[in-house]
């Protein structure tokens, strides 16, 4: 048998009736904003420098200072050796890291491709990651990626620098896409 609860006025913190009305935005979508890049970008890798994908960059302004931020992303990352390791950022400073653990680098997701001894160096594929922010402002945020890879390795993005050819079938052109979606608290 179901529970049954019936009240005749439900008040809210401050002793006004509550209608319901006051729950209005909350767990609603507001708006989305998204980017696609079907171009190709490289960067340098190794150390623990992460670049910043530029052509992946979206801008939002949040209706509320008490709404989170959705972050989605589908990076197709290309390199030339094992780990490429992804952040978030949110006006340029990363978000929605893993806890330090030594001397690793914190990320916000990675891609680990075991390349075999004497390979032809062709790992590449897409990375899908998402976070949720709570930034706790009205003010215009801009969200981005900053990748970083193994080594001197080079990473690419829709494209893998160190094995691109014409001449094969399994050399696509894909793209990669962020977006991020207001949800109202």
């Amino acid at each position: 048998m179901a529970s049954i609860i019936k009240v005749d006025e439900i008040l809210d913190g401050n002793g006004n009736q509550f209608d319901g009305s006051q729950l209005g935005n909350v767990g609603k979508v507001l708006q989305v904003q998204s980017t696609t890049f079907s171009g190709i970008w490289s960067a340098g890798g190794g150390g623990t420098t992460f670049y910043d994908v530029t052509p992946l960059n979206v801008t939002i302004t949040p209706k509320s200072s008490t709404s989170k931020i959705l972050i989605k992303t589908t990076v197709n990352i290309g390199s030339g050796y094992w780990e490429i390791q992804g952040r978030f950022t949110r006006n340029g400073t990363a978000v929605g890291l893993g806890d330090q653990r030594g001397s690793r680098s914190r990320c916000s997701f990675l891609d680990n491709r075991y390349e075999a001894a004497g390979g032809a160096r062709n790992s590449w594929g897409a990375v899908s990651s998402e976070f949720l922010d709570s930034p706790a402002t009205t003010s215009q945020i801009t969200y981005g990626v900053a990748l970083n890879g193994y080594s001197s390795y080079t990473i690419g993005v829709n494209y893998n620098p160190h094995a691109d050819n014409d001449s094969s079938d399994y050399f696509g052109t894909p793209i990669s896409t962020l977006t991020v979606m207001e949800i109202g608290a």
